[in-house]
């Protein structure tokens, strides 16, 4: 079952936004995964479905064809024996790389649980409305004890078969990166650490490729500091 999400041309309730996107219920916090397909927009999440603070982390789930008036889906992705749904994103693996069947949509996320913050895989095969966990999960632990090891934001450099993932990742006060071809088995690259944060925490990187007026392209780095 899907609703109507209140909107700028539904809403007559004052506490709630009139822009901005809002659950039914619950606490909500990172958006993890806005992904286009066709003419609709999906995005995913953090949710709290059962309380109006952080905690019991799940992936909500909306759609959109204009992004002023959202329809709510039923939950994405929900808690497990690896632990809570923490941040992460959405892609399109075109080529099948991950081999979950061509044209699947894989959601790399963190766990939160027993094993600490480590990273996982999920996937849909039928645009977004149902999603299957990876059943070797996680695919990437921390090489030694770290409390932050989170946020993965992963982007496909290049295309067919010379192409390769590569996942930003936020470690405490640096952002490492690795590198994977098939979303599976990750394989550490570098590290950026920017000057003045060694006492804060980096989260939420993110990778975008930027067009420049010559002609060519450049990635733009991007970052939240706790």
């Amino acid at each position: 079952m899907t609703s109507r999400a209140l909107s700028p041309r539904s809403t007559s309730h004052p506490d709630r936004p009139h822009i901005h996107f809002t659950p039914e219920t619950g606490w909500m916090n990172d958006p993890c995964g806005l992904i286009r397909l066709g003419d609709t927009f999906h995005l995913f999440y953090q949710h709290n479905p059962d309380a109006v603070e952080w905690g019991n982390m799940h992936w909500g789930h909306a759609s959109s064809t204009d992004l002023l008036e959202w329809r709510h889906h039923q939950l994405a992705l929900t808690p497990d024996h690896v632990g809570q749904i923490f941040t992460g994103c959405v892609v399109l693996d075109r080529d099948d790389t991950a081999v979950f069947g061509l044209g699947s949509l894989i959601a790399v996320f963190t766990h939160e649980g027993p094993l600490g913050q480590v990273q996982s895989l999920a996937w849909s095969s039928d645009q977004a409305m149902t999603w299957t966990k990876f059943d070797r999960n996680p695919v990437l632990s921390a090489p030694s004890p770290t409390p932050d090891f989170r946020d993965p934001k992963v982007v496909r450099f290049g295309n067919g078969t010379d192409g390769v993932w590569v996942m930003a990742l936020s470690v405490g006060h640096v952002i490492e990166f690795y590198r994977s071809s098939d979303l599976q088995d990750w394989v550490f690259a570098s590290r950026f650490e920017p000057t003045g944060t060694s006492q804060a925490i980096l989260e939420v990187p993110d990778l975008i490729d930027m067009p420049n007026p010559d002609g060519g392209r450049t990635w733009v780095l991007l970052y939240s500091i706790l």
